[in-house]
């Protein structure tokens, strides 16, 4: 299983009111938002290219709920600490299996989760949401086919 080779362009959105508070995370919750929709894209890449009923409809139902998830945890995370600025994205290439980047975001979201919440547990608690959506995908990936 290979990596799949990102990161070929990055667009800024921004910028976007600053807030004291929310230095200290900052660079993970940006991190964890640039992962997301970089591996959203990736995801759907894949789904367009499974020849498996059961990968294209995890991957579909991956590609939806993360977007929600992390819709929720930056809502919340600003709503605590003020808006987000020096958002990015990255274009991506798809090579290689996807179930490896997907394994990659829910291991840096448990490693990272602390920086990420800026120690607010509400944040956490959704944080443990979008793993729990990588997690189930995998699981539909690795045991149904």
């Amino acid at each position: 299983m290979g990596n799949p080779r990102t990161i070929l362009s990055k667009a800024k959105v921004g910028p976007l009111e600053e807030s004291p508070q929310e230095e200290a995370s900052e660079p993970a919750i940006n991190e964890l938002v640039e992962k997301v929709f970089t591996t959203r894209n990736l995801v759907h890449f894949a789904h367009w290219n499974t020849n498996s009923f059961a990968q294209h409809m995890a991957l579909g139902d991956l590609y939806d709920q993360i977007v929600e998830d992390v819709d929720n945890i930056v809502e919340t995370y600003q709503g605590e600490f003020g808006l987000l600025k020096g958002l990015e994205t990255d274009s991506a290439c798809l090579e290689g299996d996807i179930i490896a980047r997907i394994k990659g975001d829910s291991d840096w979201i448990k490693a990272n989760r602390t920086a990420i919440s800026n120690g607010s547990s509400t944040i956490q608690n959704l944080l443990d949401s979008l793993t729990n959506t990588y997690n189930r995908t995998l699981y539909k990936l690795n045991n149904l086919h």
